[in-house]
């Protein structure tokens, strides 16, 4: 059975460095988000390391979120099929002065 090892930027400053210090983040909130797309499994298995430090969002609850990718890894589910599950590292975290980039989704039917 083949393992698979998580894929990490090179050069990505950890949540407790001296530049994030300095930058006004006290913590770093992760996410971990499964990614399906309809492609076989060579294609996702390319796909999942050049995820790695991009920027992405995604929806939690009703609010538009978003993040960098820090961690890609190809999983399967209990049908056998592959997927991506990414860690997403919040920029919710922002220094003083900064305005949320958080975009609440309106409510339907009220």
């Amino acid at each position: 059975m083949e393992k698979s090892l998580p894929t990490r930027a090179p050069f990505q400053d950890g949540p407790g460095s001296a530049r994030n210090r300095a930058a006004g983040y006290d913590r770093v909130d992760m996410v971990t988000k499964d990614l399906r797309f309809a492609a076989d499994e060579k294609s996702i298995k390319n796909l999942a390391p050049t995820l790695v430090g991009k920027e992405m969002s995604y929806w939690e609850e009703n609010r538009l979120l978003r993040g960098r990718v820090t961690a890609a890894e190809v999983q399967r589910d209990h049908y056998g099929s592959p997927f991506i599950q990414v860690e997403i590292e919040e920029e919710s975290a922002q220094p003083a002065g900064a305005e949320s980039g958080a975009f609440t989704r309106p409510a339907i039917g009220g």
